[in-house]
């Protein structure tokens, strides 16, 4: 029963965890959602000790994140909050177990924890990418200027640098340089 017990606290304490931190991280913090994560602080001891039902407590959840503010990630967690609600008063009827409660709760602390990793893989690569148009524009290379060829009339009145001129008999030979 102690081990029981021990699991329950770590299960119980990580089913809200990812709840509230899905909405802060999706949503950015925010003074609802922070309100939000201050009750389930609060209650969640309620709870463990039996002095509300853990069916009241994730109900309570979904009317405050209902009630919160409009952030990404609300519609998930108030889904997360939904399906916790029912698997607790389905065990509160005796109609599941203990251990398939428990379970419901791992798997739904998982996917919320499955979903703050994606959303910070996703805000990491937007990020990324950011920088890298931001270098692009910023330190791109500036075309180069070249002096441009001289018009042909220019080319066609210089005169050679250098001119030799050497004499043969009757032959005169000139090579400019």
């Amino acid at each position: 029963m102690r081990a029981t017990g021990n699991m329950l606290k770590r299960t119980l304490g990580f089913t809200w965890v990812p709840l509230v931190t899905c909405c802060i991280l999706l949503g950015c913090a925010h003074s609802g959602v922070q309100e939000i994560e201050a009750w389930a602080v609060a209650t969640r001891p309620q709870a463990e000790r039996g002095e509300i039902k853990w069916s009241d407590y994730y109900r309570e959840m979904f009317q405050r994140i209902s009630r919160g503010p409009n952030l990404v990630g609300k519609a998930a967690a108030m889904e997360r909050a939904d399906v916790l609600a029912s698997a607790a008063l389905a065990f509160e009827k005796g109609e599941i177990s203990r251990d398939d409660f428990e379970s419901v709760r791992r798997q739904v602390a998982m996917s919320a924890q499955r979903d703050i990793e994606a959303s910070n893989l996703a805000a990491r690569a937007a990020l990324a990418s950011a920088i890298r148009n931001y270098a692009a524009t910023r330190y791109a290379p500036t075309p180069s200027v070249t002096p441009s060829p001289p018009p042909a009339a220019v080319e066609q009145v210089r005169k050679p640098i250098q001119t030799n001129c050497t004499t043969f008999g009757p032959s005169t030979s000139c090579v400019s340089q």
